[in-house]
């Protein structure tokens, strides 16, 4: 403000561009916020543009008689591409079916614990075939098959586990004390 206070005695106005002043958020909370700034460009000068790989027009695009884009030389009927989606979801089943196999659960009493285990699933899921299962829904049998195992929640009380998450605890305590994976 002290440069704009100079600015306005010595000159009358301040050149500066009042939207890249002005941060997107609580910007009404800013000095500058709808001051008198004055706006112009000094050249030369670096401008906006539209990116280049969508503007450009390719030689292989052109035809040899104009500047106007080549029509397609082949259409594909809907069979072919039937055929196309088939087989790359093939792949993708197969690449998905070698990955390991990653088991999120999560217990939570306020939801925080299951948006987070959401947000580990999303990341997980770029490397393994992750799922991301609540305590209650998980069958405690499965637990000596799971190749990696991610638990999310959160203590409620004194320390107690979340409601949701109850039985699992007992189970695993259960297995804990007995040895067995059958509680």
């Amino acid at each position: 403000m002290k440069h704009w206070e100079n600015e306005m005695r010595l000159r009358g106005g301040c050149p500066a561009d009042w939207v890249w002043i002005v941060p997107p958020l609580s910007g009404s909370l800013t000095p500058v916020f709808h001051q008198e700034l004055l706006y112009y460009n000094l050249k030369p000068s670096y401008e906006y543009q539209d990116p280049p790989w969508k503007t450009h027009i390719w030689e292989k695009d052109r035809e040899t008689s104009g500047n106007g884009p080549r029509t397609p030389s082949k259409k594909f009927r809907f069979k072919e591409i039937a055929r196309a989606v088939k087989f790359t979801s093939n792949l993708f089943g197969m690449a998905l079916s070698r990955r390991i196999k990653a088991t999120i659960l999560f217990a939570t009493e306020t939801g925080r614990s299951e948006q987070y285990a959401k947000m580990l699933g999303d990341i997980f899921s770029h490397a393994y075939n992750a799922s991301v299962i609540c305590m209650a829904d998980y069958d405690i049998i499965n637990l000596e098959h799971e190749t990696l195992l991610l638990v999310v929640t959160s203590t409620f009380g004194n320390g107690d586990p979340p409601e949701n998450g109850e039985a699992f605890a007992r189970s695993l305590q259960a297995i804990k004390v007995t040895g067995e994976t059958t509680p």
